[in-house]
């Protein structure tokens, strides 16, 4: 989960990748296809091709409308071949795995802010960020966190070591976790963490897609300390699932 601000776009090496294609003049259709990093100046051609072509990958093709298929359609309109890279990579949203109701609120979850998230925080790469978007729906629909509600965190809350509360300058909601009590249950405090993650985007105001998190560490000692493999895993959900999410973080009283 990036800390930098949500206008910076991540950009790789020093000098644009050479093609001997503009990229702005490739099509939309070639959705799946390697895109090479975007130049540093952000052209913002290039940022609406690659936008083009993760759209394109989120759910399969349409059949075609026509409804006669005589030979005379077959030949005008014959199957697109499974070397398309529409066939080369599986959609980002995995329709296959999914009921009705939770691919509807995967669609809703997949507006052009997520992907834009997304795409800057995998170096505008089109394939990898798809991927990484099909991983997160994944992890979504088995561990849910959306669906989490203040009893199902309670004892853990109750303890008041995290909590949201106010919006910082910029109008990102604030997020407060101090380590003053070792949890009594390290998998319930992550979704607690997780919750206190999920109800501060849901306060973000319009135009507002990150967090602001501050960590007081006044009481932290080795007794009370996460265990290295659960601070792990936390790390990793964060970054992986929650990417350009946490738009600064404040560490007071370090120990």
């Amino acid at each position: 989960m990036s800390a930098r601000a949500a206008s910076t776009v991540h950009t790789q090496g020093d000098d644009p990748v050479s093609t001997s294609t503009p990229i702005r003049a490739w099509p939309a259709a070639v959705a799946g296809a390697p895109l090479p990093i975007p130049p540093r100046n952000n052209d913002p051609a290039d940022a609406a091709v690659r936008l083009a072509a993760l759209r394109a990958r989120l759910e399969p093709p349409h059949p075609h409308p026509h409804s006669h298929h005589g030979d005379d359609d077959t030949a005008a309109h014959p199957p697109p071949p499974t070397s398309h890279p529409l066939h080369a990579h599986p959609t980002v949203i995995p329709v296959d795995v999914l009921p009705p109701r939770d691919l509807e609120d995967a669609r809703a979850y997949c507006d052009d802010a997520c992907l834009r998230r997304f795409m800057r925080a995998n170096a505008w790469d089109v394939n990898r960020a798809a991927n990484k978007i099909r991983d997160t729906l994944l992890w979504r629909y088995e561990y849910r966190p959306h669906e989490t509600t203040p009893d199902d965190v309670r004892s853990e809350a109750v303890r008041g070591d995290c909590f949201v509360n106010g919006f910082d300058r910029y109008g990102r909601p604030m997020c407060y976790v101090k380590q003053r009590n070792k949890p009594e249950n390290v998998d319930l405090y992550i979704r607690l963490i997780l919750f206190l993650l999920e109800e501060g985007i849901r306060r973000a105001p319009e135009g507002v897609e990150q967090v602001c998190l501050v960590a007081d560490l006044g009481g932290y000692n080795m007794y009370n300390a996460l265990p290295l493999a659960t601070m792990r895993s936390a790390v990793h959900v964060l970054n992986n699932y929650y990417p350009e999410r946490l738009g600064v973080a404040y560490v007071v009283n370090a120990p």
